[in-house]
């Protein structure tokens, strides 16, 4: 994927880049069972050192995946990550695919919504990709309308292996086409 912004701004919130001092405050609301058991990949419990260890690698190859720090009013209040993936049973082409995570209490804000139409338009303009691509696990309802606002449609529906669960949980795969981006503000 090409070079995307190291931070992106609205008036709303910020997108940086994510950086190892993030971590602690990263940690604090990422460790929370209502969040982690939405999400594909993280350790449960986690641990603070797995939160810096991933922030000390991600954002090092300009072909790896790419991690953002939400911020709002000055704080952390989430995270979102962009890269490229394979086609497979959760994506039917090669391209980027988006993932996100926010802290509980700022759910329902729309902050979300905010970060991903800003992290979506960025990738639009900074690649010739036709698509990008995320998903949600069975349930995710917040995520998935967050998703439908800026456009994704739902490509199909397959298992995914959850980390945190230890076991392949129903999913819902999106896609999201150039021409049916809507951007929020």
């Amino acid at each position: 994927m090409h070079r995307l912004p190291d931070i992106m701004d609205t008036e709303r919130l910020r997108l940086r880049r994510a950086k190892p001092s993030d971590a602690e405050a990263l940690f604090s609301l990422f460790n929370n069972w209502v969040v982690v058991k939405w999400l594909a990949r993280p350790s449960w419990p986690n641990e603070i050192a797995r939160t810096h260890a991933y922030l000390e690698q991600v954002n090092q190859s300009p072909l790896g995946e790419h991690y953002w720090a939400i911020e709002r009013a000055g704080g952390l209040v989430g995270g979102i990550s962009a890269g490229i993936q394979p086609a497979s049973a959760h994506q039917s082409a090669e391209g980027p695919h988006i993932g996100y995570w926010l802290g509980e209490r700022f759910w329902g804000q729309g902050v979300m919504t905010c970060a991903a139409s800003l992290l979506c338009e960025a990738i639009f303009a900074c690649t010739e990709e036709p698509a990008i691509y995320s998903g949600v696990f069975l349930g995710n309802e917040g995520s998935l309308r967050i998703q439908h606002k800026l456009g994704f449609r739902v490509e199909g529906r397959d298992e995914l292996f959850s980390t945190p669960l230890g076991r392949p949980m129903p999913h819902v795969s999106t896609r999201l086409l150039r021409n049916d981006f809507r951007p929020v503000a």
